[in-house]
């Protein structure tokens, strides 16, 4: 099995290769897989999950298996648990939007509710990136990421919009103990009005507001700053033949 990500071999890509497994199983195939990803990887932007997802996807299709879209996401969801990059951005890719879980685990087990969010965003990436493996094995980062998120949660359940997220968001990025210094210094630079947090588990720095874009000149002497929005619609309604 060859792996390409945005045209380079990438020997590891175990979670894409755990689902080409869990799809094909022993059956003799020869498979080449290319991936092309938007946004830079170990930024706690989900690339990882995206591209088990979009693997699961176009092999299932590629090969005309048929397989039901809980199948295909459980699929891609077990694939991230196992190789310890990530642990729920696949569900939330499948739905799209903002999305509560209210409780865990991929479909047909987990709970989630969504909601729409149309603002814009604007990411500022730092070096160097995270180790999403190293922070969700740490018995000691678990602790707090649990305890915290709890209470952070049950907050936004009172409140369920766009602009409680990002104060909660901020909350957790100045409590978590997670965030660099470099990271830190920009969140408080950021204006008032806007919503800002640690995109989790990355040294990235999201802002949100419908005029997020416009702050890019002052915050790109400090990093990397990439352009995008909240996107409503999960993957299976992006697909096109």
């Amino acid at each position: 099995m060859d792996v390409r990500i945005n045209g380079e071999e990438a020997p590891p890509a175990s979670t894409s290769r755990r689902v080409v497994d869990f799809l094909i199983g022993t059956k003799p195939c020869e498979v080449e897989i290319d991936i092309e990803l938007e946004l830079p990887i170990s930024q706690g932007l989900g690339m990882s999950g995206a591209g088990a997802l979009g693997t699961a996807i176009a092999l299932d299709k590629a090969l005309k298996l048929e397989t039901d879209k809980n199948t295909l996401v459980g699929y891609a969801h077990r694939a991230e648990v196992e190789a310890r990059t990530g642990l729920g951005d696949v569900v939330a890719q499948s739905i799209g939007g903002l999305e509560l879980r209210t409780k865990p685990g991929a479909p047909p087990f987990g709970g989630v509710e969504v909601m729409d969010w149309h603002t814009g965003v604007l990411l500022v990436i730092f070096s160097p990136p995270l180790s999403t493996r190293r922070i969700i094995t740490s018995p000691e980062h678990q602790g707090i990421i649990n305890a915290l998120g709890s209470e952070l949660i049950a907050k936004f359940q009172d409140d369920r919009s766009g602009e409680t997220f990002a104060k909660l968001a901020r909350d957790f990025t100045l409590r978590s103990g997670l965030a660099s210094e470099p990271l830190l210094e920009a969140l408080k630079a950021v204006p008032e009005g806007y919503g800002a947090g640690m995109a989790m588990l990355g040294n990235c720095l999201f802002i949100t507001g419908e005029s997020a874009h416009k702050l890019a000149p002052d915050f790109e002497p400090l990093g990397e700053c990439i352009l995008t929005e909240v996107e409503n619609n999960g993957a299976f309604q992006q697909i096109t033949d």
